[in-house]
Order: structure tokens, then sequence, then C-alpha cells
């Protein structure tokens, strides 16, 4: 990908893809790993690259209006708070943000007649990244530890 960031507004300016993954760059190492929850594409993937394609065209069809009517209503009902939900993109992401939205826009897309990759699965992501949704703006703090640290007290400067 030449310029994630214009990937990235593109895909987000249009309507109904309001929220999608970052597209970033991941270790070398870390190539056969597609994603990190829902918040983070490797845009050295092979999916990825495949799927990012797909979701240009079918937006640039989405705002050209030449989508079936079917394939529009389903494309902004699946991109929708009905579809997913009060959900944010995050690192640890339930199925339905990270796996299953995008399989109903392949479904679109193959009804469509685009050519369709493969789908994303649990074994294309981070290990642990997908299965429980964790809200990013509410973590729980009470599994935080405990510090005897007086607020405003400099670093390792303990309570007695």
């Amino acid at each position: 990908m030449v310029c994630p960031e214009l990937v990235q507004r593109t895909l987000s300016g249009m309507h109904g893809l309001e929220s999608v993954p970052l597209l970033i760059r991941f270790p070398d190492s870390m190539n056969e790993v597609a994603a990190l929850g829902s918040l983070y594409w490797n845009q050295n993937n092979t999916k990825i690259r495949a799927l990012v394609e797909l979701l240009l065209e079918l937006s640039v069809r989405s705002r050209r209006g030449s989508l079936s009517g079917r394939a529009q209503q389903v494309f902004q009902y699946v991109n929708s708070t009905s579809f997913l939900g009060f959900v944010v993109q995050a690192r640890h992401s339930g199925v339905r943000a990270a796996i299953d939205r995008y399989r109903e826009l392949l479904d679109i897309a193959e009804k469509e007649g685009l050519p369709v990759p493969k789908p994303l699965g649990h074994e294309d992501f981070l290990p642990g990244s997908v299965g429980k949704y964790w809200n990013p703006y509410h973590y729980p703090i009470s599994s935080w530890p405990k510090s005897t640290r007086p607020v405003g007290a400099p670093w390792g400067a303990e309570r007695v």
C-alpha cells in the first residue's frame, strides 16, 4: 500500500464505512498476522490488501449508486449500529466487528459479481485479540495494580 492514510481517509469518508480499522505496517516478522482485533490491520498482509481493494470498490459503487438496491441496503445495515451495536474499534474485539462484518461485505461483493478474496478467520488475527470485546475507553480499573506511592510523588517514592 503506497499511502495507507489515503486509503483510510477514503474508506472512512465514504457512506457506510465510518468505522474502519487503522492500516499500519506490522513488523516483518508479523506479516502472516492480518489484524489485531478490529482496530489495526496489517498493510503488508496479502489478505488485508485484497480486502482493502474490495472495500474501496464497494465504497465507490455505493457512493455512485451502482450497487443493486438490496446490496445497498445490506451495505448500509452492516456498517451501522443496527448491525455492529455501539462498539468502537478495539484491540480486543468481538467477532461481529472483526470478522462477521467483513464476511457480510464479501457476500455483497460476490452477489454483485466482484472477485472475492478469502474471508478473515480467527487464525488471521493476533491470538487473543478476537473473542471478548473490551471497550478501549472503559477498561476495568479493578484489575490495575495498587500502589503505595502517594499521588504526585516522584517514581520510587513509597509511603512509609
